[in-house]
């Protein structure tokens, strides 16, 4: 608990009727409450709470720092998902990590650079909004951890409620972007976000530009895409199909804006089944789904995300770049649950 002590029991998920109002505080099976198909409340996946949770390495803070009470100890059975039946045949990556702390934009820049984006020179309003309040703890090595600050009235047990946090930004101190944030040039017509919100455009190298240095041919495919930059689709409104522009990390450097040479890289799924029909593939291909399909918590769920893979695993099957192919299948992060 936020004392330090051991929970007695584990509260339910914030305003999910489902389960109990008090959890044994233990790992427990999720489909005992919500099926495999169904879905649940997004818990936070935030780069200060997150090293608050882990506590120096003893796992033991999870629940207590987040905003979803019981469901960050759920798991499911997954012996009959596809991907497991995908794992027994090939090769599982178990001691695989997500690379930053935090949620899918931050992964998703160091999936392509390796890179913390820096919101440059922001104005005074900006910086205000944007900046965290912080405070300093000791984490379970005695080490100092800076986490976000709560407020006062924030509850003094996780049994009593999540913890309420002042200003809780988007940045770091250092003007780092750890949440998330659009690009500085948008990428749909219905994007209506303030240009001084925006975070300026990166100019980072990334790993398309050392694939095409070297004449390697290369495309990102993203589900909804054309529908987004056509207008036809509203990022984060249209749901289901429910599409991240924050998920798109190439939209976020300047050489990748419309009108530039490295556009042309950017593409939508449609291209990538098509090419995969044709034997038609670049040299490396990068695939992001559509959020329906994604398995994120809240706007999608495990058994649409675990067919969908499989399905574009059984397509590339079928494709004459079968024989020379190496596929990547991974997550951008956490999501929020101490076991994932």
């Amino acid at each position: 608990d936020f004392d330090g002590r051991p929970l007695a029991a584990l509260p339910r998920p914030r305003a999910d009727d489902r389960f109990p109002r008090r959890l044994p505080n233990a790992p427990f099976r999720l489909e005992t409450f919500v099926d495999i198909d169904g879905h649940t409340m997004d818990p936070v996946h935030d780069f200060y709470l997150e090293q608050e949770q882990i506590d120096g390495g003893k796992m033991d803070r999870f629940v207590e720092a987040s905003n979803a009470g019981a469901l960050v100890m759920g798991y499911y059975d997954g012996s009959e998902l596809k991907q497991w039946a995908l794992a027994k045949e090939f090769t599982l990556a178990d001691h695989f990590f997500h690379a930053a702390f935090g949620g899918s934009m931050l992964n998703h820049f160091f999936l392509i650079c390796g890179c913390a984006p820096l919101f440059d020179n922001p104005v005074e309003a900006t910086r205000k909004k944007f900046l965290p309040k912080l405070a300093t703890i000791k984490d379970s090595q005695g080490a100092e951890l800076t986490i976000r600050e709560r407020e006062e009235d924030s509850p003094p047990s996780v049994l009593d409620g999540p913890p309420r946090h002042k200003r809780f930004g988007r940045l770091t101190m250092d003007l780092e972007a750890i949440g998330t944030l659009q690009p500085g040039n948008a990428v749909s017509k219905h994007d209506k976000t303030e240009a001084q919100e925006r975070l300026p455009p990166a100019h980072a190298p990334t790993i398309g530009d050392r694939l095409t240095e070297k004449n390697v041919t290369w495309a990102w495919y993203a589900g909804g895409w054309r529908d987004v930059i056509e207008g036809r689709l509203k990022p984060y409104e249209d749901k289901p199909d429910a599409f991240q522009t924050h998920h798109q990390p190439f939209a976020y450097f300047a050489n990748y804006a419309e009108g530039r040479e490295g556009r042309a890289h950017l593409r939508d799924a449609d291209e990538f089944f098509r090419a995969i029909e044709k034997g038609e593939l670049p040299q490396v291909s990068f695939y992001k789904p559509l959020g329906v399909f994604n398995g994120h918590p809240d706007y999608s769920d495990l058994a649409a995300g675990d067919a969908h893979v499989a399905d574009v695993v059984a397509r590339l099957r079928k494709s004459p770049n079968w024989a020379d192919m190496l596929i990547i299948i991974t997550a951008d992060e956490n999501g929020g649950f101490w076991d994932h």
